[in-house]
């Protein structure tokens, strides 16, 4: 079929240029199910142990256990920028004491990890949107898996109707240079955006973008060649 269609486009007096088209017969594979044996257990930080729902694990006493179905939004393991986000979270969660009356925003969802860690390190009030509604459904299944109540919706920042303490996304650089007055609009003074998926050649755009939106560095955390960057919201009066 697809030699036909080239000839009819050549016929039309279009250049298709060279072109070999060959056909492979693959293994009858359960494609769905085939990338479990890729995932692993996982630690990350100083006690957060990741565990896919399909492996038994043994925790130690110090160890904080989440189940976890990484559907289509997690890779084989943890990207550099996600390992970022979970360390970060982990020791923000340990400087903080009244955690369940602060309103926290995990923006860009995907395979909802952050909230899991996020809920499990007592954070409470934690409202997690996306674009995508396959990520809803990967994430409302994770939720419902560790017995999580949080505020999960299909839409962008700007459909939030609150204001938010902590911000977190594990999202291009590109995205949050975009979304940078959006999250400055709805995080409150003093609050704090953590993001990552920032490579170190972008940092500086995402900082000078961030900064005249009165989010200011407060601090930076690598893994490779990523960076997480931590912002907070301060209105500066020149």
């Amino acid at each position: 079929e697809v030699l036909s269609y080239l000839e009819k486009l050549s016929a039309l007096g279009l250049d298709i240029g060279l072109c070999d088209v060959s056909v492979s017969n693959f293994e009858n594979k359960d494609w769905e199910n085939d990338f479990k044996q890729y995932f692993e257990t996982f630690k990350v930080g100083k006690h957060l142990v990741i565990k896919p729902i399909w492996q038994e694990y043994e925790k130690n006493i110090d160890e904080l256990v989440i189940d976890f179905d990484p559907g289509s939004f997690f890779g084989s393991s943890p990207h550099p920028s996600t390992r970022l986000c979970l360390e970060e979270i982990e020791e923000l969660s340990l400087t903080i004491e009244k955690k369940d009356n602060l309103n926290i925003l995990d923006l860009g969802v995907g395979s909802g990890i952050l909230s899991l860690v996020l809920f499990k390190l007592g954070f409470k009030n934690i409202t997690a949107i996306d674009i995508d509604p396959v990520a809803i459904r990967n994430s409302e299944d994770n939720f419902e898996l560790n017995d999580m109540d949080i505020n999960l919706f299909l839409g962008e920042i700007n459909d939030c109707s609150e204001n938010y303490d902590i911000i977190a996304g594990n999202l291009l650089a590109e995205t949050i240079i975009e979304l940078s007055s959006q999250i400055s609009s709805k995080l409150n003074e003093k609050g704090f955006f953590i993001g990552a998926g920032v490579t170190k050649k972008q940092e500086n755009l995402v900082i000078e973008e961030m900064e005249k939106n009165s989010l200011f560095l407060d601090k930076k955390r690598y893994f490779d060649e990523w960076v997480l960057l931590r912002f907070i919201k301060k209105d500066v009066i020149l």
